[in-house]
């Protein structure tokens, strides 16, 4: 894979010093590889899932900058999610049922293998606050502050994540089941506590192919798209946490992508995995979040006025304060 930087990456890279992408200089964007066409597969059960195959591939073309702190990403066609039928559960090694016994999980919290159609956009190398080094929010986040988080971001620029956006982040164009290893979740990788976790990017192997950060610590809430809720159609997902009954959450907005540094969860631990939330006062601490952005940069003063909004945020620590929902 050939690696190029947005000048605003290389500013982003300059403050909070990135060595690791200094050294290769500063061109234009990271090159993805777009699949040409969908695989024509049955989707009608998890017996019909394909191998994954990279033939077909080709490099995009596209370059763009970014605000700063973000990569840049070009589109096109993918074709990503599990193609496993054994992943279809949670996890094959079954550990998930001590804690959820007699439940059928089958399908309701893993994207199989589909193609999906993603456009360029910028995305936070490194989860919210989106700084190498900085503490993670101190608190979680529900549907209700999601609504409000993308709300305030659209005066500066920035919203919430697609789930399709955080999909290709975090498994890249060859489709990883784990950020950091195409197959295996590794030990001592990525953060092992994904309630108290340490300073963010503090793991520098826990890294996606595509140079994203941390995506296997905490999953990370993201805008649902009628290709995601199409592929989980089959199986009625995502799914809200069992213990308040499974249902489908097609008409709210938002679910949450991925998985964590827990196996064992009742919603699959890979980069396939999604679930939901029902609307509760609950906070969900291990649930995170990570901006993303339209290609292009900010006015000087749009990106002083986010800069000044961020650093309320440093200030107070928590979505609750920093969004005026206390």
């Amino acid at each position: 894979m050939v690696w190029t930087l947005s000048p605003a990456v290389c500013l982003s890279m300059a403050v909070f010093s990135v060595a690791l992408f200094v050294s290769t200089g500063c061109i234009a964007t990271p090159a993805l590889l777009p699949l040409e066409q969908d695989s024509g597969r049955d989707l009608g059960s998890p017996a019909a899932l394909p191998p994954s195959s990279a033939e077909g591939q080709s490099a995009s073309t596209g370059s763009f900058a970014c605000p700063e702190g973000m990569l840049a990403v070009s589109g096109g066609t993918f074709q990503l999610g599990e193609t496993d039928s054994d992943w279809l559960i949670p996890s094959p090694d079954d550990s998930w049922e001590d804690l959820y016994p007699g439940l059928d999980l089958l399908g309701m919290t893993t994207l199989y293998l589909s193609s999906f159609v993603i456009e360029d956009f910028c995305m936070d190398r490194f989860p919210f606050p989106g700084v190498e080094g900085a503490a993670w929010p101190a608190d979680g986040l529900n549907l209700d502050t999601m609504d409000e988080l993308a709300l305030q971001l659209e005066d500066h620029g920035r919203r919430p994540c697609g789930i399709t956006e955080l999909l290709l982040a975090a498994a890249g164009p060859d489709n990883w089941r784990f950020p950091y290893d195409e197959d295996e979740r590794l030990a001592g990788v990525c953060e092992p506590n994904d309630d108290h976790p340490g300073p963010i990017g503090r793991m520098e192997g826990c890294e996606s192919p595509l140079g994203f950060r941390d995506f296997a610590v905490r999953s990370t809430w993201g805008a649902l798209d009628p290709q995601v809720v199409d592929v989980l159609a089959d199986y009625g997902g995502p799914i809200h946490p069992p213990w308040d009954g499974a249902g489908q959450a097609d008409e709210e907005p938002f679910a949450v992508y991925g998985g964590t540094t827990r196996s064992g969860s009742f919603y699959n631990s890979t980069n396939f995995g999604i679930h939901s939330h029902p609307r509760s006062i609950e906070l969900y601490l291990d649930d995170g979040f990570r901006l993303c952005a339209d290609p292009g940069l900010p006015t000087d003063d749009d990106e002083l006025a986010w800069q000044q909004r961020l650093s309320d945020f440093f200030a107070v620590g928590t979505y609750q304060s920093w969004l005026g929902l206390e």
